[in-house]
């Protein structure tokens, strides 16, 4: 699944509730670990993630690996 915010529309919150709402969703539907990857140079999603509990785990040239457990 991949999800994006238009850059004009970053700054207020959609990104944030998007993301609780879906890890809310998942979490009450039974799972208990997320990963995801996003591009390195994506410092704006990255802060976003790191924001709700995602932790690296993964550094390469183009993309980091990030994991959440519910």
């Amino acid at each position: 699944m991949a999800i994006f915010v238009h850059p004009e529309y970053q700054t207020i919150g959609i990104g944030s509730r998007l993301i609780r709402v879906l890890l809310g969703y998942g979490q009450a539907n039974g799972l208990g670990h997320v990963w995801l990857a996003v591009e390195r140079t994506n410092l704006v999603a990255m802060n976003l993630y790191k924001s709700v509990g995602f932790e690296t785990t993964v550094r390469d040239r183009a993309e980091h690996e990030m994991e959440l457990e519910l």
